[in-house]
């Protein structure tokens, strides 16, 4: 069962981005997203990285459906949890491009 992210745990966010690609991470979890390979100045490097970021904060905060979050109040906790976890990894790249995509989505 995924751990309850809480409002606090978000503000802990960070992203780190190398070479070899991005971390997704609170204080429950760590996810690595890989953007090895991507052309960060294209449409389509952009999109794949985006992508990633998705089913890394979907990952590490949980589902966001009531049925598989088991609550109501879990499911929105969840929700709010990715949807400032990816807001906050996509503003971490500071790909212009990449924010682009993400106001759209």
């Amino acid at each position: 069962m995924k751990k309850l992210i809480t409002p606090i745990a978000v503000l802990a966010l960070t992203l780190s981005v190398g070479a070899s690609g991005a971390m997704i991470k609170t204080e429950g979890e760590t996810v690595k997203v890989d953007a090895r390979g991507l052309n960060l100045t294209s449409e389509e490097g952009q999109e794949v990285l985006y992508s990633r970021l998705r089913n890394a904060a979907k990952q590490v905060c949980g589902a966001t459906s009531v049925h598989k979050a088991g609550s109501v109040k879990r499911a929105q906790n969840n929700r709010s949890c990715f949807d400032e976890t990816l807001t906050r990894a996509v503003d971490s790249v500071g790909n212009e491009g990449l924010v682009a995509i993400h106001k759209t989505s």
